[in-house]
């Protein structure tokens, strides 16, 4: 059976994550897109950048054409919904209402363009960002010929499909008009033209004052007249034939090869043009734009680094979502390997030399989560019968995730199980078979695109002020992983609507993000979260038994150090449960580790010569 990325089903329950991620990401966009703020404050803004984790066939790209699926649900074939909104929300469902509010400006309530780019097939191209900026404008503007970029409508049925292709020649090809014109009217080909118009005006004006022509008795003065006519006109009409050729050659191939791009930069500083050039097309686009990179992973380390900073320092937007689909431990590497000689070694801090340019460059990172037992079953099942095994999904599904997204709008996101039960009774519902799995599933949703339920996360986080970086940053940056983990928490039926387990899993996040060396460390071996977790640190460390504490003893004895570490493992003043083996066991699940740290090599003294 071919191996390809699944578009339409869900086998495996990522298709509540994707919608969850879809809605966050629009929340973010949103941010950054004010409708009231001045142009020139989001000028030089660059685009919001998401990376998404998991190993080679870990179901990466399946998961971004989810997302992509919810944030313009005509995208699927015969402008119909994915089949996995179809089976949850039925078919006649609004799914504009997944990430877009009724109230939300109507810049801020046009579909989605998500343009797909594979790094790996392009990377033969030079320079990478040239070619990226080729596949996004050429994506861009068939999305807007097709649908065009009408607005759409929550809570009403509406034909704006139709509005939506009507409306789209027109745009796109205003939008090409201004593509051709930033082509032909470069540095270069309006060098060209000033020369043949100088030229040709001195011509006129030597002609004029009878400096140059035709006449004159002397046969010297004559022939330095002509010279000097002819001489010029010559110029100018070298010029002016250069000219026209240059103009037909970016009409008829913009781009293609670096001799297209260097007419079309210009010289001094010729990438302030294009960086000017990009923001303005994406602003005339109007529609949010997320562009998927691809197979990041499979690429030379000089390719990524050229790629990546393009986005940061080329391709700026705020109109624009990067989502990254790859091994970031790959990633990392890449920029070690191409800063090698600026790599002096180990500096004590909790990332490595790579690590820190990705963490310029990447806002957040969200790691897939394990795959359920439970729904691998069925997803074997279904591959081993063509399609026909058992699973939720269908009419049964549907009406399970209405009862209980009704219930749950009714009683609120922060009732307990047993509050949204009862209220689906006395809504006078019959609660499906599947209904707590339904509930789960609606709750990690309603985590991203209910406000009540963001502003609970970021009262919760308060509590943990003492153990966040000094860094506005950063905290967004925690704040958003956090959100998102929560949503994976509530699928995976985990308690964390209430205020201890929310703030431990929280706490988890934290460790994650600012101690990501550690955490690896304490996820392969959580055993070592109780020795750290001690009264007596020092004697704690110096009794254990296990393996990583003797093979990693000098990094313990660097988080023993830490008062800020110790402080968030132990949940010191902040009203929860101290991090623990047990405390984050049903976190692994959640939070994979796919490469596990090496220990370091071990020295062993060369005994003298006798």
């Amino acid at each position: 059976m071919p191996d390809d990325a699944e578009m339409e089903r869900d086998g495996l329950g990522r298709g509540v994550l994707a919608i969850a991620l879809a809605a966050l990401l629009h929340q973010i966009w949103r941010k950054a897109n004010p409708t009231d703020a001045e142009p020139s404050a989001a000028e030089d803004r660059a685009a919001f950048v998401v990376h998404v984790d998991a190993p080679w066939g870990g179901g990466k790209t399946t998961f971004a054409h989810f997302v992509s699926a919810v944030l313009n649900p005509a995208s699927g074939p015969g402008g119909r919904a994915a089949r996995f909104l179809e089976e949850r929300y039925g078919k006649e469902h609004n799914f504009a209402e997944l990430f877009v509010e009724s109230e939300a400006p109507a810049d801020h309530r046009r579909p989605w363009i998500t343009v797909w780019f594979n790094a790996w097939r392009a990377e033969h191209c030079s320079p990478p960002w040239w070619v990226f900026y080729q596949a996004i404008r050429r994506q861009c503007f068939a999305a807007l010929w097709r649908e065009g970029d009408a607005t759409l409508r929550p809570g009403k049925k509406q034909g704006w499909r139709r509005r939506l292709r009507f409306l789209g020649p027109p745009v796109a090809a205003w939008l090409w008009l201004q593509e051709i014109m930033w082509r032909l009217w470069n540095p270069k080909i309006r060098g060209l033209i000033a020369t043949t118009l100088i030229c040709f005006a001195l011509v006129w004006a030597l002609f004029q004052g009878h400096l140059i022509g035709l006449g004159g008795n002397a046969k010297v003065e004559l022939l330095v007249q002509n010279s000097v006519g002819l001489g010029l006109g010559a110029l100018g009409t070298v010029s002016f034939v250069w000219a026209a050729g240059a103009v037909l050659t970016e009409s008829i191939m913009p781009g293609t090869d670096s001799w297209g791009e260097k007419l079309s930069l210009g010289t001094g500083d010729p990438f302030d043009r294009f960086r000017r050039h990009f923001r303005r097309m994406m602003e005339e686009v109007r529609r949010p734009v997320m562009v998927v990179v691809d197979d990041l992973d499979r690429c030379r380390p000089d390719f990524v680094v050229d790629l990546v900073r393009g986005m940061q320092t080329l391709l700026r937007s705020r109109r624009v979502v990067f989502v990254i689909l790859g091994d970031r431990a790959w990633i990392e590497r890449s920029f070690e390997t191409h800063h090698e000689k600026m790599n002096d070694g180990e500096d004590g801090s909790e990332q490595n030399f790579g690590a820190r340019f990705v963490a310029k460059a990447i806002q957040m990172s969200f790691v897939l989560p394990e795959i359920d037992p439970v729904r691998q079953e069925s997803y074997v099942e279904s591959l081993l019968l063509d399609g026909r095994g058992r699973g939720p999904g269908g009419t049964a599904a549907s009406t399970a995730a209405r009862t209980a997204r009704m219930a749950l709008a009714t009683a609120g996101p922060e009732a307990s199980d047993q509050a949204v039960k009862a209220q689906a009774a006395a809504l006078g519902q019959t609660l499906p078979p599947d209904f707590d799995r339904a509930l789960r599933e609606e709750r990690a949703i309603a985590t991203t695109t209910s406000p009540e339920a963001q502003s609970e996360i970021r009262h919760r986080l308060q509590s943990l002020a003492s153990c966040l970086p000094p860094n506005p940053r950063q905290i967004k940056r925690i704040i958003n992983a956090v959100t998102m983990y929560q949503a994976v928490a509530y699928q995976n039926g985990l308690a964390v609507d209430e205020e201890g387990p929310a703030l431990t899993l929280a706490a988890w996040i934290v460790l994650m993000s600012e101690w990501p060396e550690s955490w690896r460390l304490l996820a392969s071996w959580p055993e070592l979260l109780d020795v750290l977790g001690a009264a007596d640190v020092e004697r704690a460390l110096a009794e254990a038994e296990t393996p990583a504490a003797r093979d990693f003893r000098d990094q313990l004895d660097r988080l023993a150090a830490d008062k800020r570490f110790l402080s968030l493992i132990r949940g010191d003043g902040q009203g929860r449960a101290p991090l623990t083996a047990k405390s984050v066991e049903d976190f692994l699940a959640l939070t994979p580790v796919y490469a596990r740290p090496k220990a370091p090599p071990v020295h062993v003294a060369t005994p003298p010569e006798n």
